[in-house]
């Protein structure tokens, strides 16, 4: 995958703001074939309620957004060969992600997950692939779902005025130190010509 330009970066985000049932459809849970990967019996809080996880859920993630960003280039062949190894072979390493979870997190007996750990370790295995503007488009679709922007934060609070020295008083030694307020919110930035995230 190549590098998202800013004006492609406006292209995506138009289109993942457009409704799901206005852009083409592809079956990428079809995709996966007899490739049910093994995974752990997992329940993922979706908001409503916990409920059984299917493997296949992470396929029609990573799949619709190759999807939007295709669309964005307005390139045509989108369901293709190619794009179906991707979706696949995203998928089957975030199902061995959740069983290096599972057999790491001896706490978590119940085997539960949320959308929101989800996504972000799909986010990470996309980013492992290389698939930075997948992964990107995917930040784009959750920030739409959630009802943002992508880097919306709340304002920062403004800082007090540092006071005015009494010019009258005695000089003293100033004391040593520095305040460093960290604000955290989402970071693009590219590295080696690429786009990379930072969760924070």
């Amino acid at each position: 995958m190549r590098d998202i330009t800013f004006e492609e970066d406006r292209l995506l985000e138009k289109v993942a703001e457009t409704p799901r049932e206005q852009k083409p459809s592809f079956d990428w849970a079809g995709a996966l074939g007899d490739n049910r990967f093994e995974v752990p019996k997992v329940r993922i809080d979706d908001g409503a309620g916990d409920r059984d996880f299917e493997i296949a859920e992470v396929a029609e993630v990573i799949g619709e957004a190759l999807t939007d960003l295709l669309i964005s280039r307005e390139e045509e062949d989108i369901y293709t060969d190619k794009n179906r190894e991707l979706v696949v072979e995203s998928t089957r390493s975030v199902a061995d992600r959740l069983v290096e979870r599972t057999t790491d997190d001896d706490d978590n007996d119940t085997g539960g997950l949320t959308y929101e750990e989800l996504y972000r370790l799909i986010e990470k295995v996309l980013v492992e692939k290389d698939a930075y503007d997948v992964a990107k488009s995917l930040v784009f679709s959750r920030s739409n779902e959630r009802g943002g922007k992508v880097g919306d934060r709340p304002a920062p609070k403004p800082r007090a005025p540092s006071p005015q020295p009494d010019v009258s008083a005695p000089r003293t030694k100033p004391s040593a130190g520095c305040d460093s307020p960290i604000n955290p919110t989402w970071h693009f930035f590219r590295m080696n010509s690429r786009v990379c995230f930072s969760i924070l």
